[in-house]
């Protein structure tokens, strides 16, 4: 009996990325109101890290290290937990409810450094058009960090949305094209090797 191989996540967790990068562009870059936008946002990042959640799982059935913890922590901290804060931030904007930023600062120091530390392995496990789609993060979450903390003006935060958008573009792409290459048993949409 032929033994199945186990089919991946990886097209629908890029798009759920690019769902949230896209959502953190329209929202840093002024494309969307705050507080206005950020009940609908919380609702689809909450639906993203349902499938991280799923490509993490996935991921550690078939012995990927790095998928599997880099989808786990997203699922986790990005995007269920900034799924529910930005919930919470629009109630507590429309009740005065007090907030401190700095909390926020500290704790996406621990995504900046996620992307930041594995980026090595980025590099050297996936395709080039992925890898250069997750740098733009190596721009865009030091400055959350920075303007989170009051080390850095909020006139900052664009430069951060736009970084995001560029992520949320990339993915977008690679999520069609991991699909329509596995659809076609080769490379319709190009990936490009490993950088490393």
């Amino acid at each position: 009996m032929e033994e199945k191989q186990i089919a991946g996540f990886g097209a629908a967790g890029c798009l759920a990325l690019s769902v949230a990068t896209l959502g953190f562009y329209a929202l840093l870059a002024g494309k969307a109101s705050i507080p206005d936008g950020f009940l609908i946002f919380g609702i689809w990042l909450i639906a993203g890290a349902i499938v991280h959640f799923a490509c993490g799982i996935i991921g550690s059935i078939k012995g990927d290290e790095l998928t599997s913890n880099a989808f786990m922590f997203f699922a986790a901290i990005l995007m269920l937990v900034s799924g529910v804060a930005v919930i919470v931030k629009y109630f507590a904007i429309m009740n005065g409810w007090p907030l401190d930023p700095r909390i926020e600062g500290y704790t996406w120091i621990t995504i900046w450094a996620a992307i930041l530390l594995w980026t090595p392995a980025i590099l050297k496990l996936y395709p080039s058009v992925m890898s250069l789609g997750l740098m733009p993060l190596n721009v865009a979450f030091p400055i959350l960090v920075f303007v989170n903390l009051g080390m850095l003006s909020p006139a900052w935060l664009p430069v951060s949305g736009y970084a995001h958008g560029l992520t949320g573009l990339v993915f977008l792409y690679l999520g069609g094209a991991f699909v329509v290459n596995a659809a076609f048993g080769r490379a319709v949409m190009p990936l490009g090797k490993p950088l490393l």
